[in-house]
């Protein structure tokens, strides 16, 4: 009898674990044809097996529902999946298809950055951009400039809750905003340019290119940003709150404020 229970066990695991690799399959072979919405259907179907499902296929799982969900658009949710598959690469100690996503993730950050920079200059959407580059510094934590301008763009789409976040994070976090600019004169135009890096404009100038290197060093936001916490706050009626950032911008920079 025990034997009997056993085997039954173990067919049903094996049927469990080929109707995983059946759909997975099937997500597969869409993706390849661009059909991102039925790919997203068969990898969905297997969403709830997915604490107990095999190491070789739980990878591959959530590799293919961020492709199939970057295919949708669904920008954010497909951020999760492939951080999901990179958390659990590591966990297991393989990196089958991080080597695959990690291109992919960066691709996915770039559409994002771009949709944010063109709703905000071309299409003077403020309100979506807002949205998009708040996204981008989701998906890329380390370019702090993204939520710097995910502030801005809340603040011009008068999104004013919205703006005092991410200002109130970009304090938190000590966001300054300087920048260096890397200067020359060129030698064929007689006009200073921004060469990019210290690197690329030492090697121009070494190659006579380029002549007089400077740099440039802007200024610190972090006044601006205490100040327009404090203009937000004044909007919203919250007015000792917006005495004290605006004491607080005016020791960061007297002559601003």
């Amino acid at each position: 009898m025990k034997n009997q229970v056993l085997a039954i066990s173990l067919g049903l695991i094996s049927m469990i674990a080929l109707g995983q690799k059946s759909e997975l399959k099937t997500a597969e072979k869409a993706i390849k044809k661009g059909e991102f919405a039925s790919a997203l259907v068969a990898v969905n179907s297997v969403d709830a097996m997915v604490a107990t499902m095999d190491s070789k296929y739980k990878a591959k799982y959530y590799f293919l529902k961020g492709q199939a969900l970057a295919g949708e658009s669904n920008y954010a949710a497909a951020a999760d999946s492939f951080n999901d598959l990179f958390d659990y690469e590591i966990e297991i100690g393989k990196k089958k298809y991080t080597k695959l996503a990690k291109p992919m993730f960066g691709s996915l950050i770039q559409k994002v950055s771009t949709k944010a920079i063109d709703l905000y200059s071309n299409d003077k959407n403020y309100k979506d951009a807002a949205t998009s580059f708040h996204l981008t510094y989701k998906l890329s934590p380390t370019d702090t400039t993204f939520l710097y301008n995910a502030a801005l763009s809340a603040s011009l789409a008068k999104e004013y809750d919205v703006a005092l976040g991410h200002y109130r994070e970009l304090k938190k976090i000590g966001y300054t905003g300087i920048t260096t600019q890397y200067l020359a004169v060129s030698a064929e135009t007689g006009e200073v340019e921004n060469l990019g890096s210290k690197t690329q404009r030492d090697l121009m100038v070494k190659m006579k290119q380029y002549t007089e290197p400077t740099e440039k060093v802007s200024e610190s936001k972090q006044a601006d940003i205490v100040k327009n916490i404090g203009y937000i706050l004044v909007n919203q009626g919250k007015t000792e709150e917006a005495i004290v950032a605006l004491q607080e911008a005016r020791k960061a920079n007297p002559k601003d404020v």
